[in-house]
């Protein structure tokens, strides 16, 4: 079992989270928090769709389009971070699995390095949940950012 995944609470079945997508979810944390300049294609092609959509996460993440600007992204992820380990706390599916709810925790050493656990949730809509190989169409990640930029700013002499 994935260390993304080992405390999650699934709150759903597995009509609506199937082992697919459990599987797709612990790789796209697993890969996020992996700082190789190879992640961020392996994740536009593998875990999204050629036309996928992706909101938040941080500044410059407002809303990428599309498996290159996607895979492109990738390079700012890890602009302010050194270290960064994803945990999801709770999931939930819709009834037919293709809507996706997550909750969970980001465990992160900046590169001042300052540790901080950020909370974050995600809202996902994927396309076939019922196959071996479910995708991300649309994904939007809510994240407070002013514990990072507090902790990235000098302290006051």
């Amino acid at each position: 079992m994935s260390y993304v995944t080992e405390k999650t609470v699934w709150l759903s079945d597995e009509k609506a989270l199937s082992p697919a997508v459990r599987k797709l979810l612990a790789r796209m944390y697993e890969l996020a928090d992996d700082k190789g300049e190879e992640v961020g294609q392996i994740m536009a092609t593998e875990l999204f769709t050629p036309d996928a959509t992706v909101c938040g996460g941080g500044p410059g993440h407002e809303e990428i389009k599309g498996t290159a600007a996607i895979a492109e992204s990738r390079k700012q992820s890890w602009a302010v971070m050194s270290q960064r380990k994803h945990t999801i706390l709770r999931a939930f599916g819709s009834t037919d699995g293709r809507e996706i709810i997550l909750i969970g925790q980001v465990d992160t050493t900046l590169i001042n390095d300052k540790q901080l656990s950020v909370p974050w949730t995600a809202h996902m809509e994927v396309v076939g949940p019922d196959t071996d190989s479910p995708q991300v169409s649309f994904m939007r990640v809510y994240m407070d950012p002013s514990p990072v930029i507090a902790a990235l700013k000098p302290a006051e002499q």
